[in-house]
């Protein structure tokens, strides 16, 4: 399969086999395999759901995106206004908080073995930080400088927009809800085109997201996610009775890059 001529948000291979964390705190792990029913992940870093906003926001908002062969690796550089990324993910993130987010998703090293495709390697491969005229940006007055990133995507996200089902959508709502289970059960329902009759019950959701937990762990997530209702729905999930339902089958549109892949197909 062919690179699209757009970056989605993401794809949905990750949230179904818990790439990321569902906290906002995750902690370090060393490379142990978890499985779930849609495959086999492991990861040697710390990564979470503010690592899944960054992310997320990158894909969203990268331009001029460049194919790079790299030892008979097909990389992709992109730049990135970190102004546009730090408005999506929250003002509440200073540039330092952010910028420690990014060594986060360079470190991590990745694994992910469903019967679609096995994957292996890196996020991000690396960034810079460069300066260029603003007028480049937003045709504003050639003296003002901005600070633009030089992102490149790793082998493995490479291969996950290649070969794995992709989604559209705004991230900037998901990055703001309040819990980090909500942010998990968010993306791990808009991983599906339709829900179920009925809509997925609440429990279902959150085993999905975190595996088998303690009675007292799941009365904590539901809790949170309770609380998180008027947020489910800004990102296009309605949650009542406890369900979860698809407020629409399509997801909003994302801006249009500055230019496409060369050669995409």
């Amino acid at each position: 399969m062919a690179l699209p001529d757009r970056n989605p948000t993401t794809t949905v291979t990750p949230s179904r086999v818990r790439l990321f964390q569902a906290s906002q705190r995750p902690i370090q792990t060393k490379g142990e395999w978890l499985e779930t029913q849609y495959g086999f992940v492991r990861v040697t870093g710390r990564l979470g759901q503010r690592h899944a906003d960054l992310l997320e926001s990158i894909l969203y908002h990268a331009e001029c995106l460049e194919p790079v062969n790299a030892g008979g690796t097909t990389l992709i550089d992109c730049e990135v206004d970190p102004a546009l990324l730090r408005r999506t993910i929250g003002k509440q993130y200073s540039q330092q908080q952010i910028l420690m987010l990014m060594d986060e998703l360079i470190a991590a090293a990745v694994e992910i073995r469903t019967n679609e495709f096995e994957v292996q390697g890196r996020l991000i491969d690396l960034f810079l930080r460069q300066n260029a005229p603003e007028s480049q940006m937003h045709g504003a007055l050639k003296h003002k400088v901005r600070t633009r990133w030089r992102v490149r995507f790793g082998a493995l996200l490479v291969q996950l927009i290649r070969d794995d089902i992709r989604r559209y959508y705004d991230p900037a709502p998901i990055a703001r809800l309040e819990t980090g289970i909500a942010q998990a059960a968010a993306r791990w329902i808009l991983t599906h085109k339709n829900s179920p009759i009925g809509g997925w019950k609440l429990d279902t959701v959150i085993v999905a997201v975190c595996g088998a937990i303690s009675t007292s762990a799941m009365r904590d997530k539901r809790r949170d996610l309770r609380k998180d209702t008027n947020g489910l729905l800004s990102c296009g999930i309605h949650f009542q009775n406890d369900r979860f339902l698809l407020a629409r089958e399509s997801s909003p549109p994302r801006p249009v890059a500055a230019s496409h892949l060369a050669g995409s197909g």
